[in-house]
């Protein structure tokens, strides 16, 4: 693992740990919510990895809650984590969210990670934040996050940045959108899947 991915995943951890069911595998719909390795390539990034990535999804059924996330530990200096959380109450999401900042502060302590602001040219939700990642002055990746309404989403990698917010609006405004636009199924609806009943 480079130097680079080694902060990187010490930052997660710690965030993790700040930050803070049933599982179950993620359908096609949820999957085009996160993230991964393609949209990069799609965006033009060549990228060679020997394995893809992991896909995990929580689900609180009596709450509604779920959280969907996407992590890849590729070859070089790529790495990428990203994570969509639907509350069950707005103020749990801004939990989650000032879990993330807490989480930051606690994680540059074990790592070299520093991040500069990037003002975004485009609203994201209720609120919205970009960082440019470095390590010792040297650009490294990005972090980004928004929150709208029980609605939070955090990614974080590295090995691919970006410096120009109308770019990165091009890169993820349509994620943005698919994750606006969505509900979790309900209870009813995961134990009929569950059953197979008519």
């Amino acid at each position: 693992m480079s130097h680079v991915m080694k902060c990187a995943a010490a930052f997660v951890v710690v965030c993790l740990l700040a930050a803070c069911s049933m599982g179950s595998d993620l359908g096609g719909d949820e999957r085009g919510l996160l993230l991964t390795e393609q949209d990069f390539r799609d965006f033009g990034v060549t990228l060679t990895l020997a394995r893809p990535g992991r896909f995990h999804k929580t689900m609180t059924y009596a709450g509604q809650g779920v959280e969907l996330s996407y992590e890849q530990s590729g070859a070089g200096d790529f790495y990428l984590i990203n994570s969509f959380n639907r509350h069950f109450t707005a103020q749990s999401s801004l939990g989650d969210a000032t879990g993330w900042e807490l989480g930051f502060a606690l994680g540059r302590q074990l790592s070299e990670l520093e991040r500069t602001p990037i003002e975004l040219t485009h609203r994201y939700g209720e609120g919205a934040r970009l960082y440019l990642l470095t390590i010792h002055g040297r650009p490294v990746g990005n972090m980004f996050s928004f929150w709208d309404g029980r609605k939070t989403y955090m990614a974080l990698f590295t090995g691919v940045y970006f410096q120009d917010p109308d770019l990165f609006d091009a890169f993820i405004r349509d994620k943005v959108a698919r994750m606006q636009a969505y509900e979790p199924p309900s209870v009813l609806a995961y134990l009929h899947d569950l059953t197979g009943s008519e």
